[in-house]
């Protein structure tokens, strides 16, 4: 790592990315056509079924393994019957159309101008009870928000959202908020009353689109690459972070390239200089993805991460000019997967389509080639999706199972984990290194929907104890209004954990969480309390 002063690295920094990004925004202007990506969430996991199956029927390369991604046909998919033209205003607006919006055409001087604008309430009112606690403890959440979205002539998009929440949690869960400082996926917090959380978060992203196939996005959210329910490469699992993505497509969309560019945090702090406040560690990251298209039944691509040199003492960050390099590979080839000023995790995914309702997905991710015990730092992905399950139409069942070896993520030192708010940016699991196996299932008859997740996973650490941890998730849910997912929704978390002795055969700690809730929410986004 150079020794140059922070201002002339900034100089360096800012020439090269003017240069690089000029040319690479060249080379992708006279490729082949682009869908704009827009959404600001990766997609409530349940609610996104549909649209999951609309795109394995698609003939056409649909890239659909990085999210969020902007699926246009999935517009005009109304099997539901939501839409209806003789409703009166007050039903379409609470079963289906925006709270507010605006659409307007304005011609000038031969052109058209279109604005496009919408305003939805987002909301979570949420009451239970661990029905395990003897205590029987009353667990609440109250969330209220905004979701603003907007466009300018199909060229320009914006969305933004914003959260204010309440919450008290299962035991489990506030174990983790206490030792991590972060309310899981959603950010920091302050005491509310004796035993609550009092939390706030906002998203948004502006998406441009210069020339029909290159598409450039700035904005504050997430990233999850990955056809299964985990993903082992970049997932939703953490806080939201500045980013800054581009993305094109090559060979009549056969081909797709994104690099994204992020700013992450260490929730530990650097030295406080006078009149100042205490600021967290940051580091940066970049990601390049390729995506290939080599069949209409099959889809291969290709990752690599990056974690650059986190802040010093001062918070100050030194990174050369090869952090803007978007070439995928050429970075793990400079700087080697063992190398410990930089943490470097590559990666793929496949998918293979066996026809309109059955796909075969794989990932695998390698973190450290020759760690010091001998072992690989790696982990490896296999799953299938079955849509309309024995005929059954709506029926959807998923199983999977991931396999991480070695805890990977974390050998390159504490200022450089793949992390976020002190939560992996991939696979979730604090323990990861062990087994786990997933099944899930859903069906839907018009707005009703019923859906169980079940995951079961074991550590592997056998020269110390052994751990293990049980999850089911049973939903039954009314969907009433399909712009916002808003549905009213009855559910029941059931979790065991249990930790044994390897060379006592005895128990070192148990738990047992059994929330019951009943919410009227808005489901937009996924929040995981399976760990």
């Amino acid at each position: 790592m150079q020794n140059t002063p922070a201002i002339k690295q900034c100089s360096l920094f800012s020439g090269h990315l003017k240069l690089r990004g000029f040319v690479f925004m060249l080379v992708f202007c006279f490729a082949s056509q682009i869908q704009s990506q827009s959404l600001l969430f990766p997609s409530d996991y349940f609610f996104d079924i549909q649209r999951q199956q609309q795109v394995l029927a698609d003939t056409s390369p649909v890239h659909s393994s990085l999210h969020p991604f902007d699926y246009t046909a999935y517009e005009t998919h109304d099997s539901l019957l939501y839409y209806k033209e003789n409703r009166s205003l007050f039903s379409k607006k609470l079963v289906y159309d925006n709270l507010l919006k605006l659409d307007v055409n304005d011609s000038f001087a031969g052109s058209t101008t279109r604005f496009k604008l919408s305003i939805d309430p987002l909301f979570n009112f949420q009451g239970g009870m661990d029905l395990a606690d003897s205590a029987h403890k009353k667990l609440y959440t109250n969330t209220r928000g905004l979701l603003v979205k907007g466009g300018l002539n199909n060229k320009i998009k914006f969305e933004t959202a914003f959260f204010e929440n309440q919450s008290t949690f299962p035991t489990y869960i506030n174990n983790f908020v206490l030792n991590d400082s972060v309310v899981p996926g959603q950010g920091r917090y302050k005491n509310f009353k004796t035993t609550g959380y009092d939390y706030a978060f906002a998203s948004g992203v502006i998406s441009y689109s210069p020339c029909q196939n290159f598409n450039l996005q700035f904005g504050h959210g997430k990233q999850k690459i990955g056809n299964g329910y985990r993903s082992l490469l970049l997932s939703d699992n953490s806080f939201n972070y500045p980013f800054a993505r581009m993305g094109a497509k090559f060979f009549k969309g056969k081909v797709q390239y994104t690099v994204i560019y992020a700013a992450l945090t260490n929730l530990n702090s650097g030295t406080k200089t006078p009149f100042s406040e205490k600021l967290f560690q940051k580091k940066a990251a970049s990601f390049q993805y390729l995506s290939w298209q080599l069949h209409r039944s099959l889809n291969i691509s290709f990752f690599q991460g990056m974690m650059w040199q986190a802040g010093d003492n001062k918070n100050q960050q030194h990174i050369d000019a090869g952090f803007i390099n978007p070439v995928i590979f050429t970075n793990a080839a400079l700087y080697g997967l063992n190398n410990k000023t930089n943490n470097i995790v590559v990666g793929g995914d496949v998918q293979f389509k066996i026809n309109k309702t059955l796909a075969l997905y794989a990932q695998w991710m390698l973190d450290d080639m020759k760690p010091a015990d001998g072992y690989s730092n790696s982990g490896i992905q296999a799953g299938i999706k079955y849509f309309d399950a024995f005929s059954l139409r709506n029926l959807f069942i998923q199983t999977e199972f991931n396999r991480l070896n070695n805890q990977p993520y974390s050998l390159a030192g504490t200022g450089l984990l793949y992390s976020h708010y002190n939560q992996n940016i991939a696979y979730p699991l604090t323990y990861a290194n062990g087994n786990e196996a997933i099944l899930i299932s859903s069906y839907n008859y018009k707005r009703v929907f019923a859906s169980y997740k079940l995951n079961y996973f074991i550590a592997n650490n056998p020269q110390d104890s052994k751990y293990t941890m049980l999850f089911h998730d049973a939903r039954l849910s009314y969907l009433i209004h399909p712009k916002t997912n808003m549905n009213l929704c009855m559910g029941m978390n059931w979790r065991t954990s249990s930790q044994q002795n390897i060379a006592t055969n005895s128990p070192e700690q148990n738990s047992e969480t059994r929330f019951f809730y009943i919410s009227l929410r808005t489901s937009l986004y996924n929040v995981y309390w399976d760990f």
